[in-house]
């Protein structure tokens, strides 16, 4: 399959901006983040006041499936984003790619639902210009989802997120634990 991609470009606008001109679209956006429970009540406090400051809805992880399902029926446009920081629990890792040169555990909800649902996957990629400055470039991953063989949005996900990455190490976040299941790929059997 050949790369083929679909670039826009933000330049010279503050994040804020980016987050106005998102709001004032007209397929009004509406932004969901998948709610999580942390144990400690003052930073499970402190993030629902970060992440519901821009009208956030949070939804728990166990209902975004449900949700995503019901904006995808709806006959409205919208702007789905997911992000993929951290590595699949072992026990239901269903696909492995090399990332950074090691083979780990990927998640692949995001693609199972973009086919499911025929939802368009792009791929983000934000370059930081100066302290608070920021551009974000999209890149279109395929058109028609149903039509890539399993798994290959989800490692052409991993692939530009590995350049990205090389492009300015600096701004990964290297704590996330996307290597912690290194070496422990189970042995297919027949």
């Amino acid at each position: 399959m050949g790369r083929f991609e679909r670039k826009y470009r933000i330049d010279n606008l503050t994040l804020e901006e980016v987050r106005q001109v998102l709001r004032m679209h007209p397929v009004a956006f509406r932004k969901q983040h998948a709610d999580r429970r942390i144990n400690n009540i003052y930073f499970d406090k402190l993030v629902r006041k970060i992440r519901g400051r821009f009208g956030t809805t949070l939804i728990r992880t166990t209902d975004s499936r449900k949700m995503i399902a019901e904006m995808a029926n709806s006959n409205k446009q919208f702007i789905l984003g997911l992000a993929s920081d951290q590595s699949p629990m072992l026990n239901r890792a269903r696909h492995w790619a090399k990332f950074m040169g090691i083979e780990v555990p990927i998640h692949v909800g995001a693609e199972e639902m973009s086919k499911q649902h025929n939802l368009v996957p792009i791929f983000m990629k934000v370059k930081k210009l100066k302290r608070g400055h920021y551009a974000a470039t999209f890149e279109l991953i395929t058109e028609n989802p149903r039509e890539v063989p399993d798994y290959q949005i989800s490692e052409i996900f991993m692939n530009r997120l590995e350049e990205s990455i090389k492009e300015a190490p600096e701004f990964y976040f290297w704590t996330h634990k996307r290597f912690k299941h290194r070496g422990k790929k189970p042995e297919k059997t027949v």
